[in-house]
């Protein structure tokens, strides 16, 4: 069973399913030592923060979760 959660918007938030544009976003994120100091999951480089955007895809496909971005 695929997930597709729809996008959400509250007053002026929007949260969204995370898509393949967000690698640039997803890759700041998790090569920035005050996240991944909580965080558990580092990626150095670009390229390599396509690992991290396979599994969102994943997991959505597989329909055991879905990410968000805000």
């Amino acid at each position: 069973m695929s997930l597709h959660p729809p996008a959400i918007t509250c007053g002026d938030w929007l949260l969204r399913p995370i898509v393949d544009a967000d690698v640039h976003a997803v890759h700041a994120g998790l090569s920035d030592p005050r996240v991944i100091a909580h965080y558990g999951v580092s990626y150095p480089t670009l390229e390599s923060t396509w690992v991290q955007m396979r599994w969102f895809a994943d997991i959505a496909a597989e329909g055991s979760g879905a990410w968000w971005a805000v």
